[in-house]
């Protein structure tokens, strides 16, 4: 173990990646407000959510390994990208009805804008793309998180090789 304060457990792991993605999904809104002022480009969302999800393990990866001086098991690895996948999907489900409500306080319906009535209509489509975008956040989160552990690891490992070269 490399550090000696209180253990980090499974919840707080599961409150440093929710963090660090409610960072990154901020990080995102204003930078694509300040690229829509200076230009016609707008950011992707679906490119951010991937960054912000693999961003975020990877930070919760690197917390893990710099306190317990060892790489993650597979099944915590697992068990914690379910939890990822629990925690952006609370948080996506919160921003969506947060907009949903601002929309329709403006006389607007959400699912009238963001979907088109000839997609509506085939609901195994609409099914199909959003068990295709769980699966692969779970995939991101999970092998994001082993390979923030992983990059925490080669880092103290080439500052324990610096520190003895210099102690030479």
């Amino acid at each position: 173990m490399i550090e000696t304060s209180a253990p980090l457990t499974e919840k707080k792991l599961i409150s440093i990646f929710a963090l660090w993605l409610l960072g990154f999904t901020v990080l995102y809104v204003v930078a694509d407000f300040l690229a829509s002022l200076v230009s016609d480009v707008s950011i992707p969302g679906h490119v951010t959510s991937i960054i912000a999800v693999m961003g975020s393990s990877m930070v919760t990866g690197d917390a893990y390994f710099k306190h317990y001086g060892k790489m993650p098991s597979n099944a915590l690895s697992w068990r914690l990208a379910v939890w990822f996948l629990v925690v952006n999907l609370a948080l996506t489900i919160t921003a969506v009805g947060i907009m949903a409500a601002i929309a329709s306080l403006n006389g607007f319906s959400l699912l009238d804008m963001a979907i088109p009535s000839d997609v509506f209509g085939d609901v195994w489509l609409i099914v199909g793309v959003g068990v295709f975008v769980l699966v692969l956040d779970l995939l991101i989160a999970r092998f994001g998180f082993s390979l923030g552990a992983k990059s925490a690891r080669k880092f103290l490992a080439n500052q324990a090789e610096k520190s003895a070269r210099k102690n030479k």
